[in-house]
């Protein structure tokens, strides 16, 4: 007899916001009653015109439900990272145990998804906040200076 073997299946691959940056998925589906423990998922997202790698992905002592559907979420290296609409092609493989699958596909992200994705990105640039920030230190601490200089030649003036 056989044994049942867990059959993965990718149904959709796009792009979307993940944890406040841009990310690319691909849902992955288990159609068999079988739990899946201790799975890893190595794989990239290149671009197709020129072969760049824009994302990657490594999980480890990751499970799978049975009948369950999740998404693999291939994140930059860049989080400012802006998604351009062209097309991509994925490669990735899932192993748990002994057994591996292969998922490689093209697919294209369009224009209105992309314009969705990075409008929601803010880009995170703490050195202006850190310079707005000391330039106030320095107004107060200026302003205190002042402030205090003024009274004691006010005192000596008084004398």
């Amino acid at each position: 007899m056989n044994p049942v073997l867990p059959e993965l299946q990718t149904t959709d691959v796009g792009v979307k916001v993940h944890q406040m940056a841009p990310a690319y998925y691909v849902s992955l589906e288990n159609h068999v009653g079988l739990n899946m423990s201790n799975v890893s998922i190595n794989g990239e997202i290149k671009q197709k015109s020129d072969g760049k790698v824009v994302a990657r992905v490594d999980e480890k002592n990751r499970s799978i439900l049975p009948h369950s559907k999740f998404d693999v979420i291939f994140t930059s290296e860049n989080a400012n990272q802006r998604i351009s609409s062209q097309e991509y092609s994925y490669e990735f493989i899932v192993s748990s145990g002994e057994e591996t699958w292969n998922f490689a596909d093209n697919f294209q992200v369009g224009a209105d998804k992309v314009d969705d994705v990075n409008a929601t990105i803010e880009v995170k640039s703490t050195h202006i906040m850190i310079y707005v920030g000391l330039a106030v230190l320095v107004v107060v601490n200026g302003g205190l200076v002042y402030i205090i200089m003024k009274q004691r030649k006010a005192k000596r003036n008084t004398k």
